[in-house]
């Protein structure tokens, strides 16, 4: 009877442990949203790729998915290179299931060369809906951005 009893407080902590552990939509939602926070806080996107698996695919970053996390690491930091003071605005965000979908307003100042396009110190800001997959280690193994590129590209290129 004393193991039984003994057992059953073991299972009973084990349970506990595995449920303060697994990943829930509540905690991708937190997760996600500390790493905007903090990007915005410092600027540097290292503490953002961390957050992403080895094996992450990026569906925003062209007409091929960009795959591996130093790739869209490279790219996301070239990015920010060429708009320094580039500001993520969290409009609201849900979770459900291993996805959290992150509606944004982007704004930033073009003053880096970017992908060929010589820097022209004009100011974007527009809406983006980003959406993350997690995987069962909370790491997220997939994104996508929902974007009018147009939309910022007429707001930061001179007109001739």
């Amino acid at each position: 009877m004393r193991t039984l009893k003994i057992l059953s407080i073991i299972l009973f902590f084990s349970f506990l442990t595995i449920g303060i552990q697994a990943q829930t939509p509540a905690k991708n939602k937190a997760v996600v949203l500390k790493a905007y926070e903090k990007y915005n806080q410092s600027h540097d996107l290292k503490e953002w790729i961390d957050l992403l698996a080895d094996d992450y695919i990026d569906y925003s970053m062209g007409p091929e998915p960009v795959k591996g996390k130093t790739a869209v690491g490279e790219n996301a930091n070239q990015f920010v290179a060429a708009f320094p003071d580039l500001n993520w605005k969290v409009l609201r965000a849900v979770a459900e299931g291993n996805m959290v979908w992150v509606e944004l307003e982007m704004s930033g100042t073009f003053k880096n060369d970017f992908m060929g396009m010589k820097a022209t110190n004009k100011s974007f800001s527009f809406k983006d809906v980003n959406i993350y997959e997690f995987d069962d280690t909370g790491k997220i193994k997939a994104g996508w951005g929902v974007q009018d590129p147009m939309v910022m590209m007429s707001q930061i290129m001179e007109v001739k």
